[in-house]
């Protein structure tokens, strides 16, 4: 297992509790108004950053190329022809689901712990 999985794994646990605390910070009415333009801000650029997460490849090799980041998805390696060899399977699609949501919880991380800075200064004055 390589240490961008663990990497994505970490992000993903976090990103559960962000989004939970977040969620509840929204509903308690902690966060103003404001937060949520932020929030649909971060979601927009959460977007972004999964698409390119699911897109990002790169070239160990010449003959090969890996697709995916921080999971690897799909393995493609040069055939003798010219063509292309895909290596896909099961995994493909989970890894292609947790990179997205990984590059969709990445933003919120910080924007959580800015929120949870911003409501904790605000309870102590």
């Amino acid at each position: 297992m390589s240490i961008y999985t663990l990497l994505g794994f970490v992000v993903l646990a976090l990103g559960v509790v962000a989004a939970r605390f977040l969620e509840r910070a929204f509903k308690d009415g902690r966060l103003s108004r404001i937060w949520i333009f932020a929030e649909v801000g971060i979601l927009v650029v959460g977007i972004v950053l999964g698409i390119l997460a699911v897109a990002h490849s790169r070239f160990p090799t010449p003959d090969t190329r890996l697709l995916g980041f921080p999971f690897l998805a799909a393995v493609f390696e040069r055939s003798p022809t010219g063509g292309w060899a895909d290596f896909v399977g099961v995994r493909t699609l989970l890894a292609t689901l947790g990179n997205f949501i990984v590059g969709l919880f990445l933003p919120h991380l910080l924007f959580a712990g800015v929120a949870w800075f911003s409501t904790r200064k605000h309870n102590a004055a």
